[in-house]
């Protein structure tokens, strides 16, 4: 832990060292610095409560590593899926990729879970093709009554 400290400790310490030699080397660096800070504080913003760093510096720390979940507990999580885009005409010369959206009980996104898809066409002699990752690619053509 104390080699930890000592790490992070150098790393702050480079940086303010290479700010201040950047901000003194040029009239145009202190603006330069700035302008980069501007443009920079919402990626720092997200990543400081993202990361889970503004709850450790509050004292509230949560374990920064968790175990990983299990694929078979991330699916069982799922009790909707939704398909998109749901409604969709397509060419013959045209592919549609299909993505597949699964929800919790909450009502809350699930990521990374395991979809088979399978396709059936409304002709019985024709096959409808579509690849593992939900890729649609027509054969011929439909025609409707």
């Amino acid at each position: 832990m104390a080699r930890l400290r000592l790490v992070s400790l150098n790393r702050i310490v480079t940086i303010v060292l290479v700010i201040c030699l950047l901000s003194s080397s040029s009239p145009a660096a202190p603006k330069t610095i700035v302008v980069i800070a501007e443009k920079q504080r919402t990626s720092w913003a997200f990543w400081y409560h993202s990361s889970g760093m503004s709850k450790f510096l509050q004292g509230l720390a949560v374990p920064l590593i968790q175990p990983q979940e299990r694929q078979s507990e991330r699916d069982a999580k799922v009790v909707r899926l939704e398909i998109y885009p749901s409604n969709v005409t397509v060419d013959l010369a045209e592919r549609v990729r299909f993505v597949a959206v699964g929800y919790d009980r909450d009502g809350n996104a699930v990521g990374g879970v395991t979809v088979r898809w399978t396709a059936e066409s409304s002709t019985p002699t024709q096959r409808a093709p579509i690849s593992r990752h939900g890729e649609f690619r027509p054969v011929g053509p439909v025609y409707s009554r």
